[in-house]
């Protein structure tokens, strides 16, 4: 992970998202443009306002966000209502995820989909046909208040879930 904000350590693994901008994130140093991977990024925080998803690399950075429609280029699912973000807008999905929870990630770029597992359990497939570029995991901040941490699993060691069929650990 490398990100704004984000102190970064274990490798670059584990991100804690400082408070104090909801734009405030890190995202991954593997991108792709087509394939279907799999990660899993454990929360750590104890509030609930953290994002995790992707990022479109291809935004700029000032102009990459979830929490606001002026923002574009990230996809993800928020930790406070399980809602689907979307480009700065907001849709249900599922619940909420509590803190220490597993939220494992498959990205089909080929579908354009994004598929949520909470503690290895699916939430079901979120379509998104705008997602396109060069498509990196991504965590962001929710809250302007509270810092968040963020623990990566990109296949440096044995998944909760099981890998989706077809899906490779987005890693080297």
């Amino acid at each position: 992970l490398d990100g704004a904000g984000a102190t970064l350590s274990n490798g670059n693994l584990d991100a804690t998202i400082a408070g104090g901008n909801v734009t405030n994130h890190a995202v991954g140093t593997i991108a792709v443009r087509s394939g279907k991977y799999y990660w899993e990024i454990q929360t750590t925080q104890s509030t609930t306002t953290g994002i995790i998803g992707v990022a479109n690399l291809d935004v700029p950075v000032t102009e990459r966000g979830w929490a606001s429609p002026s923002f574009l280029g990230v996809w993800g699912v928020y930790q406070g209502t399980g809602s689907i973000w979307n480009n700065g807008s907001q849709t249900p999905y599922s619940s909420f995820y509590p803190q220490d929870t597993v939220v494992g990630v498959a990205l089909d770029m080929d579908a354009k989909t994004l598929t949520f597992y909470y503690d290895g359990v699916s939430q079901g497939i979120a379509f998104f046909p705008e997602m396109t570029g060069l498509i990196a995991p991504w965590v962001g901040n929710g809250s302007a208040t509270y810092p968040h941490t963020y623990v990566a699993n990109f296949g440096q060691r044995e998944f909760v879930g099981a890998i989706p069929d077809g899906y490779k650990a987005l890693c080297t």
